[in-house]
């Protein structure tokens, strides 16, 4: 029976370090700033390394367990910092960092539990065993940091709601939070003697693959990928584009696909802001490209795949103007009728007269 769990929880183990990979990978492709990457890439490590540590008790691996211990504590911490910055669009401040510091206290107890091979030490009459005092001391901390990433997230959290992709963010932010509850609570079920030790490395390892496949669908979401999107070739957008680099250009499809493929313009409100925040870049730097890449403001592009979307949707439907207004994204008819006659030299209700027109005057002809 031992054996056979031990066997279940390396499948496990591996198929997780698999996921974390491809994880890995695709953050690394997706994130264009790399401020921003610290965070996302430090977490899906730390989720990671508590595959790899049961594992390098196995199988001779060239990974000094000691490392992989404390790469495993950092998890809480990594995840804290890692909503916060989901939260705010941007890495969080320093005084944030001081969440890291339990990882670092951990460094000592690695050290001896590492030494230690899973066995007793006794110093004068107290013996411990230290993975064990080491597991105590990741609930505490693990606790403490959930709490207090519930009463800073709080509010935040709600705001997302009404932002471009903020159901998807919530929902990433939930799906953190309930896999450092559910690990803690695997720790204090372990503590209390109720489930032994290979029965927990089962439930770690299941815990942490879903949690890692539920991660992925909601970054994939979040973090939409540019190169899965059809895009100009480099060249062809360096004619349009002189003078952005690679980066930028890549920045230039991002745009082009958040615009076409989930109509972000449609949002009421959408702002630059929240544009920025999409690609995980300052908004000074969405600005620069679209000026250089676009030869637009960012008012001008957003409104300019507002007007294409009303212009179809008049030729092609019934529907009342009004009502087209608040679908492509404007805040009111008056906003939509300026734009609109500034760009076609008409207004809405004259557009599509003319094209009731054309189409009269068409169908004779081809009867």
């Amino acid at each position: 029976m031992m054996e056979g769990l031990l066997n279940l929880a390396n499948g496990l183990q591996v198929a997780g370090l698999l996921e974390g990979l491809v994880l890995l990978a695709f953050i690394l492709r997706r994130i264009c700033d790399r401020r921003l990457l610290v965070f996302p890439v430090a977490y899906v490590v730390a989720v990671s390394a508590g595959f790899l540590m049961p594992l390098s008790q196995r199988i001779d691996m060239q990974v000094p367990e000691a490392v992989l211990i404390v790469l495993n504590a950092t998890l809480s911490g990594f995840g804290y910092l890692f909503i916060l910055q989901l939260l705010d669009g941007q890495p969080p401040r320093r005084l944030h960092l001081l969440v890291l510091i339990p990882a670092l206290l951990v460094v000592p107890g690695a050290l001896v539990t590492a030494a230690s091979k899973g066995q007793m030490m006794c110093w004068g009459d107290v013996c411990i065993i230290p993975a064990d005092f080491l597991r105590v001391y990741d609930v505490l901390a693990g606790g403490m940091l959930l709490l207090a990433l519930l009463l800073v997230a709080g509010r935040r959290l709600e705001a997302l709601v009404g932002r471009p992709m903020g159901r998807e963010k919530q929902a990433l932010v939930l799906a953190i939070a309930m896999m450092q509850a559910a690990l803690l609570g695997l720790g204090l079920v372990f503590l209390s003697g109720r489930i032994d030790r290979a029965e927990a490395e089962v439930v770690d390892a299941i815990l942490r693959l879903t949690f890692l496949y539920l991660l992925a669908s909601s970054v994939f979401r979040v973090f939409q990928s540019a190169f899965d999107l059809p895009e100009l070739s480099g060249n062809e957008n360096q004619e349009h584009a002189p003078g952005l680099s690679d980066e930028d250009l890549k920045v230039m499809d991002a745009i082009r696909a958040l615009m076409t493929m989930d109509k972000l313009y449609q949002e009421q409100g959408f702002s630059r802001a929240d544009l920025a925040r999409e690609l995980a870049l300052p908004e000074y730097q969405v600005s620069r490209i679209i000026n250089a890449g676009f030869g637009q403001t960012f008012s001008e592009m957003v409104n300019g795949y507002r007007l294409d979307e009303a212009r179809q949707l008049l030729k092609e439907t019934e529907q009342p103007v009004g009502s087209i207004a608040f679908d492509v994204g404007f805040n009111s008819l008056a906003s939509f009728n300026r734009v609109f006659k500034v760009g076609t030299g008409q207004s809405p209700t004259a557009f599509r007269q003319g094209i009731k027109m054309e189409s009269k005057m068409e169908t004779p002809g081809k009867s």
